[in-house]
């Protein structure tokens, strides 16, 4: 909603700037779409490319409507029934596809009912969340061969996994390489998501 009404209020300048100085409507149409293009460029870096974490935490605070970037705060800031409540509210929102069975997935994992949620793995329609999502049931029940019997696209998805893995087995050293491996490879809101759930 403020990124729209940024966007007025450009429109609104570019209007009032090109009828002062009698410019064509054209230049205005022409600066409103490169404002257009820079803003949702900025959006886009901060939800997936950035390092910055302050960004990304203020970005996910302002636009904690969206169900979606409400859980991703809420696994930093809230507890786990503000998580289960933020994934409830997803659920309503995205009824089918792939987000609403990763969700279901991420619900049944927070909830520690692991056999339920390898089963919601296997309905998530879409690689590599699916294969993700199963080898870290596996890492979290300790089962190495299965756990990285999974080719994963992602280097971020291979730490995670590898850090699961060290962690089920009090190998602190490997879980604390392996953990900040999976943020460093990982930007945006993924990389603050595992800066708060590894």
């Amino acid at each position: 909603m403020k990124m729209f009404l940024y966007y007025l209020l450009i429109a609104f300048v570019g209007f009032w700037i090109a009828y002062y100085f009698s410019w064509p409507k054209w230049t205005v149409f022409i600066f409103m779409v490169i404002a257009c293009i820079v803003m949702l460029g900025r959006m886009l870096y901060v939800l997936y490319g950035t390092k910055n974490i302050k960004s990304v935490e203020k970005f996910l605070a302002n636009n904690r409507k969206e169900p979606i970037y409400a859980f991703v705060y809420e696994q930093a800031n809230g507890t786990k029934e503000e998580q289960l409540t933020a994934i409830e509210q997803i659920l309503k929102k995205y009824p089918k596809g792939y987000i609403y069975q990763n969700y279901r997935f991420v619900r049944e994992m927070l909830k520690e009912n692991f056999d339920v949620a390898f089963e919601e793995a296997n309905l998530i329609e879409k690689e590599p969340f699916m294969s993700y999502s199963k080898a870290l049931v596996y890492a979290t029940y300790g089962n190495r061969h299965d756990a990285l019997s999974f080719e994963l696209s992602k280097e971020w998805m291979k730490e995670a996994i590898l850090a699961t893995l060290a962690k089920r087995e009090n190998d602190n050293i490997s879980y604390e390489e392996h953990k900040q491996n999976a943020i460093q490879s990982a930007g945006g809101i993924q990389r603050y998501g595992l800066i708060h759930s590894l």
